[in-house]
């Protein structure tokens, strides 16, 4: 943070003390990360998703969620409307598309895997933005190792690698005074997941306090939600009750919708079982979960997942004490941070 007198002519005004770009070291880091990762996406198709590494839950995201709903969505059945689909369509799109290839059950999970890859370039470019070359090439390394990606994203193929590729873009466009290029990838970020939503308050004050102020704010805030809503915009004309619901988390009569008679609901403890006569397979791959929602799961990171005890599903319940006071906890931060924010004449 500082004061306008000390960051004359940007936004955002972080000198770039290497140079012109290393197009070279940006290469090698890029194929470094793809053997790394890769290394350990060919460990987790060796073991089948099994226990020889311990498992950060009870079940296994991708091969019962993600991969059951990229199949039925190849099927003609349409998320939303015909079965409950937790995030924007992005997502989707990116598993069904390389689950047409030739290859065994796991071939979806390949854009995961190269994403968490690929993030490698706008942490390199952000590190090389503020610190210098020989700074981001440690950053780098440091992000391409990092044991919560290699464990979550590219071992158990969970799905926030797309999200954090395109908002780590965003950021890069950002800090560069880019700030249409930064809105659309931010865009592009939320459509893939929603969690992205909470870089957007943030973002919006960075540049309401720059030298752009409350027009480019507000400029930035409409490219987001024109690009969010032509992402959207099949399932808001379809179903949008149901839509927003589902990426909103909250009932769908709040929305002045009713599911469809067909409406079959993937997960647990979320809603009404409508039909199982349409997606009965679907549902087989869910069966397992019906039963092991209330066994015990770990909830460790990997650094950790010896050394800390199991914790049950109760933790999960939005009722429960624990996640009231979790939730209480992370909007009284949130506030604390955009507020603290708010009260910079700049933000460098």
């Amino acid at each position: 943070m500082g004061s306008r007198d000390s960051v004359p002519g940007s936004d955002i005004d972080a000198p770039d003390k290497s140079g012109g770009l290393n197009v070279r070291l940006l290469l090698i880091l890029v194929l470094a990360a793809v053997a790394v990762k890769f290394a350990i996406f060919g460990i987790s198709i060796g073991t089948s998703m099994s226990l020889s590494i311990p498992n950060a839950e009870n079940w296994q995201d991708f091969s019962l969620a993600y991969m059951p709903a990229a199949t039925a969505f190849r099927s003609g059945f349409l998320p939303y409307n015909d079965f409950f689909y937790a995030y924007p369509p992005l997502f989707l799109y990116g598993l069904t598309a390389f689950s047409y290839l030739p290859l065994p059950a796991w071939s979806g999970a390949i854009p995961l895997v190269a994403a968490d890859a690929l993030t490698v370039v706008p942490v390199y470019l952000i590190a090389r933005r503020f610190w210098g070359e020989g700074n981001s090439l440690l950053v780098s390394v440091l992000f391409i190792l990092a044991p919560t990606n290699l464990y979550y994203v590219d071992y158990l193929w969970l799905n926030p690698p797309l999200t954090t590729l395109f908002l780590m873009f965003s950021l890069y466009f950002l800090i560069e005074n880019r700030f249409d290029l930064s809105a659309l990838m931010l865009a592009v970020s939320i459509g893939f997941k929603q969690t992205a939503l909470f870089a957007l308050p943030v973002i919006l004050l960075v540049v309401w306090r720059g030298q752009k102020g409350r027009s480019g704010a507000i400029r930035y805030l409409l490219i987001a939600i024109m690009v969010c809503v032509l992402i959207s915009l099949p399932y808001l004309y379809i179903s949008p009750g149901a839509y927003l619901a589902s990426i909103s988390r909250v009932p769908a009569s709040m929305w002045d919708s009713g599911l469809p008679s067909n409406y079959f609901q993937i997960g647990v403890g979320t809603g009404t079982q409508v039909s199982f006569n349409t997606l009965d397979w679907l549902t087989s791959r869910w069966s397992l979960l019906s039963a092991g929602v209330y066994s015990p799961v770990t909830l460790a990171l990997p650094v950790f997942i010896f050394l800390v005890p199991p914790a049950y599903s109760w933790i999960y319940s939005s009722s429960s004490a624990l996640s009231i006071a979790g939730y209480l906890a992370i909007a009284i931060g949130f506030a604390l941070l955009l507020r603290g924010f708010w009260k910079q004449r700049s933000i460098d």
